[in-house]
């Protein structure tokens, strides 16, 4: 068999060359595109990680500042209950027990309010409100107390008696603002509870995505490196 013309042989091996070129021409681009959207993910990725990481660190923040709160709640509900206990306890008595053990009950009282009612926590404004009152109520009942010791008949007594009964009506009020407060805050600690673990589950999603896209960019920086 005859052998083709040389020049029609140099003609292919040109048009095979520009067809290879052209071949990858065309790889190097797609792959540069490809690398630039997976450059794109990975950065879009890694600002929406920061972004989701730092809501969550906030959340979870937010979740611990409601558990307290909601804490000092219930320990100033079950103060609240023993005060006005222990007042009654008082109250009843009055009429029959010596007055130095009256006194000495009573004292033991105001040291509990001092030491548990007026703290600082954070409460609702009705919640503080009752504190102030109660605290006023705390005033008069000490100015009473004071006349029943050096007198000791029965006027004084009644007016410690009204007292006591006054200051008892405001720690009432305040045992039942204090269980609404507790009820408020165990829905906010439940619903910062709530977006943070669902923060949380973004957060993770995230991350896994960030490595994924991170290996895409690596194995697309090497294959365009070999070209």
């Amino acid at each position: 068999m005859d052998n083709p013309p040389q020049g029609i042989n140099k003609v292919c091996t040109c048009i095979g060359t520009i067809d290879t070129d052209s071949n990858l021409k065309k790889h190097d681009l797609e792959a540069e595109k490809r690398l630039k959207k997976v450059e794109k993910d990975y950065l879009h990725a890694s600002q929406k990680y920061t972004e989701a990481r730092l809501q969550s660190r906030n959340l979870n923040r937010e979740k611990w500042c409601a558990i307290s709160h909601r804490r000092a709640a219930e320990t100033l509900m079950n103060c609240c209950n023993n005060l006005v206990e222990s007042i009654q306890e008082t109250l009843d008595k009055l009429p029959t027990e010596k007055t130095k053990e009256v006194i000495d009950h009573v004292t033991n009282t105001m040291i509990m309010i001092n030491n548990f009612l007026f703290n600082g926590l954070d409460y609702d404004q009705s919640v503080n409100d009752l504190l102030k009152e109660a605290r006023k109520k705390r005033v008069c009942r000490g100015k009473d107390l004071s006349n029943v010791a050096p007198v000791c008949n029965p006027t004084s007594h009644d007016s410690l008696r009204k007292s006591v009964e006054q200051e008892l009506v405001v720690l009432k009020k305040l045992f039942k603002e204090v269980q609404k407060d507790i009820e408020e805050k165990l829905h906010i600690e439940q619903c910062a509870i709530n977006v943070y673990e669902c923060t949380e589950r973004k957060v993770k999603h995230l991350e896994v995505k960030k490595e994924q896209l991170s290996g895409q960019r690596d194995i697309l920086r090497l294959n365009i490196s070999r070209c």
